[in-house]
């Protein structure tokens, strides 16, 4: 990123511009990442602490084995290890892609799955399936 602030009194660390986050073949980019710390007195922010969560603000494009989502917010939830994208939301598996108001990303079995809000009844999720030409 181009710009990190770190708030010591709410335990967040947020960084700014051009952010990159990267764990193993799963790639993040977005325009602003805050990383909200447990509350830990032994633990430096930088030095391993324990991470509850991290919102990706603004421009988030998830990258994982060749399949790209992309959207205007995404939340890591540590406790059930996936991440939440919203906004305008969609899924790119090469020439193929698909629409739909939430995707999600199990980052433990490595499983994208798109979603729309029954209560808000707007429609189901849109797909275009291109197939490969052999």
């Amino acid at each position: 990123s181009q710009f990190l602030r770190v708030d010591y009194s709410v335990n967040i660390s947020t960084y700014s511009g051009n952010v990159l986050a990267k764990q193993s073949d799963l790639l993040v980019n977005c325009d602003e990442m805050a990383i909200f710390h447990g509350a830990s007195k032994d633990v430096s922010l930088h030095e391993g602490g324990k991470v509850n969560k991290i919102e990706f603000r603004k421009n988030v494009r998830i990258n994982q084995g060749g399949k790209v989502a992309i959207g205007e917010f995404a939340l890591y939830d540590s406790r059930h290890k996936k991440i939440t994208l919203r906004g305008n939301a969609t899924l790119k598996d090469g020439r193929s892609s698909l629409k739909g108001e939430t995707v999600v990303y199990d980052t433990v079995n490595k499983i994208f799955y798109m979603k729309n809000n029954k209560a808000s009844n707007k429609g189901r999720v849109r797909a275009v399936i291109v197939e490969d030409k052999k």
